[in-house]
């Protein structure tokens, strides 16, 4: 039986994201520029931001959707991976109606500075039991969470 849901989930895959999702796609990934307008709730510049100016290719979306969606088929999603923002970038910044932004993208650090200064999760809760929530490159989505 779980056997038949794997392959379910593998081939509704294909269907929706027609890419190869057991290969990364060939092309580079678009360029990273550095973003200067990153600022904590206290004020301070978050150094190591990065923005986009264009999308990645429709392989490496297929590749990606397919790659967090496929264990995943029971979460909500709001808007497919993309590189213009992380799941800081979403929680601590873009959610407040700012742009979207990559924060840390060179570094493991650069998030330290809201962790001192705002001590909120790479999440957002909708309610006691939901949460919309980005993982590095993925989907956006909603997911029921268990406290």
């Amino acid at each position: 039986m779980k056997k038949i849901l794997i392959l379910k989930v593998i081939i509704l895959n294909f269907l929706i994201f027609p890419g190869n999702i057991f290969s990364q796609p060939s092309e580079p990934m678009p360029t990273p520029y550095p973003a200067y307008d990153v600022y904590t709730p206290k004020g301070h510049q978050v150094n190591d931001v990065l923005y986009f100016v264009e999308e990645m290719s429709p392989d490496w979306f297929s590749y990606w959707n397919g790659y967090y969606l496929g264990p995943y088929p029971n979460v909500t999603v709001i808007e497919y991976s993309t590189v213009y923002y992380n799941c800081h970038g979403y929680a601590w910044h873009y959610v407040e109606g700012l742009s979207k932004r990559w924060i840390g993208g060179y570094t493991t650090s650069a998030e330290d500075l809201y962790w001192s200064d705002y001590a909120a999760p790479s999440y957002k809760l909708t309610s006691s039991t939901e949460a919309i929530k980005k993982y590095h490159i993925a989907p956006l989505i909603s997911q029921t969470i268990q406290l």
